[in-house]
């Protein structure tokens, strides 16, 4: 320790007996350092101070803001505030801090006095450390007990669906879901699950088992159904099946890349209209979601969209003869090289892997993270049509498609129309007609 080398001071006279002592040198805990480590972290090859003021206060300073030339693009969402720095108004201290609630006292509670004295000091510019703490909930596990009360590890256990089994003695086990601990034989190791899946699905299904801050039952026998996810992600993007490589080849070949617009002899098949705005869609939900580590409903709106990518590629594979397409939609089809692109950009935070690959599959040579985040158009987060429910009497009786801009007299007339509304509504008198505009139509008769 420093005060070893104050050697006046370390060597001494013991009060008691008058021989010669040393003094006690350790005189903080071994966790001392990590009480100021993100200080440390700004500065860390300089030999001289704590940290450089100007550094520390460029990172740390109240409502500083980055110079533009290191700003990010923006996504033209809400979060450009974000991404061009700190906000004006924020006290200081470190953005973001994701720490259990374990760690409330021994580190937490620690590092803030420490933090308070270098303020006092003059070795900071902020009063407080942390800007915002996030504390994640706890990833627990199903433990096991036979009927002495014995846990049971998981490789001594047959899973039915009637319930678990002890692999030798065919009891049926207890089931209740406890903290991962040795003595419960409930630990969960990554390892093998990485192993077995994939750490991308490993990744994933992590993020998809609830919101973050919740505590949650990890469950393995769940986890396949995020690897049949990356799956279809990869069949998407990467590999048609037998009907389309045969029908198409060369359109979605992973050798030959896809253009941005596929063609047949007949000429373009035009962009579909639905899955791109579903795209900017899911552009503005996934960075949204990102930002308040909303992990869980960010995959599941990716979900949504492989869903209706798939529905689209159903069709037309369904409506193709001979590469003399028929496509519904005013010949509408397949996802082209640029939406695949945007989606596999988005998938990236979340399962970097199979997203390398698929970026390099698509014909890049640099890898997707020097990639900014997609950007998406706020025209297109408009829906052009809304489905509105009709009621008679207050009744739910049908429910009509509108544009999103028609006016109270065109629902009305549109809901009219409708043949069961109008059979509802035959041979009575029309009292009164209420639009609530975006929620349902109400007509009232006698």
């Amino acid at each position: 320790p420093p005060l070893g080398k104050m050697t006046d001071w370390v060597n001494t006279t013991c009060p008691h007996c008058g021989a010669p002592a040393k003094r006690e040198l350790n005189t903080m805990p071994q966790w001392a350092g990590s009480c100021w480590y993100y200080l440390r972290f700004l500065d860390p090859r300089n030999d001289r101070q704590l940290v450089d003021p100007k550094i520390e206060k460029y990172w740390m300073g109240p409502g500083e803001k980055k110079p533009k030339s290191e700003i990010r693009p923006s996504t033209g969402s809400r979060r450009t505030e974000a991404l061009e720095g700190r906000n004006p108004k924020s006290p200081g201290g470190v953005d973001l801090y994701v720490g259990g609630a374990e760690h409330a006292v021994l580190h937490l509670l620690y590092s803030r006095f420490w933090h308070k004295v270098l303020y006092d000091l003059g070795c900071v510019s902020t009063p407080e450390p942390f800007y915002r703490l996030f504390n994640q909930g706890m990833i627990r596990s199903f433990a096991y007990r036979d009927g002495r009360g014995s846990y049971i590890g998981y490789h001594d256990i047959d899973f039915r669906e009637d319930g678990a089994f002890h692999r030798e003695t065919g009891e049926k086990l207890a089931e209740g879901v406890e903290k991962m601990s040795k003595s419960l034989k409930n630990v969960v190791n990554p390892d093998e699950v990485i192993a077995q899946f994939g750490a991308d699905t490993f990744r994933l299904y992590e993020m998809f088992m609830g919101p973050l801050d919740a505590s949650k039952p990890w469950n393995t026998r769940d986890v396949p159904g995020v690897g049949r996810f990356l799956h279809r992600v990869w069949r998407m993007v990467a590999v048609g099946d037998e009907r389309w490589e045969k029908e198409f080849a060369g359109y979605n070949n992973p050798l030959k890349p896809y253009p941005p617009v596929a063609k047949d002899k007949g000429g373009t098949i035009p962009r579909d209209e639905e899955l791109e705005r579903s795209l900017h869609k899911l552009i503005a939900k996934v960075g949204e979601d990102i930002e308040v580590m909303k992990f869980n409903t960010a995959i599941a709106a990716m979900m949504e969209f492989l869903n209706l990518a798939f529905k689209k590629r159903t069709a037309f594979i369904q409506n193709a003869n001979d590469r003399q397409l028929t496509v519904p939609n005013n010949g509408q089809g397949w996802i082209t090289r640029d939406q695949a692109e945007r989606f596999v950009l988005i998938l990236a935070p979340f399962a970097p892997h199979i997203a390398e690959e698929l970026w390099e599959l698509l014909g890049h040579k640099e890898s997707l993270a020097y990639e900014p985040f997609p950007a998406y158009d706020e025209a297109m987060l408009v829906a052009e049509s809304i489905e509105m429910p009709v009621q008679v009497n207050g009744r739910l009786r049908g429910r009509i498609s509108v544009p999103a801009d028609a006016s109270q007299d065109a629902i009305i007339e549109m809901a009219l129309a409708d043949p069961k509304i109008a059979t509802q509504i035959e041979g009575k008198n029309l009292l009164k007609k209420i639009v609530v505009p975006g929620r349902l139509v109400n007509l009232v008769v006698k």
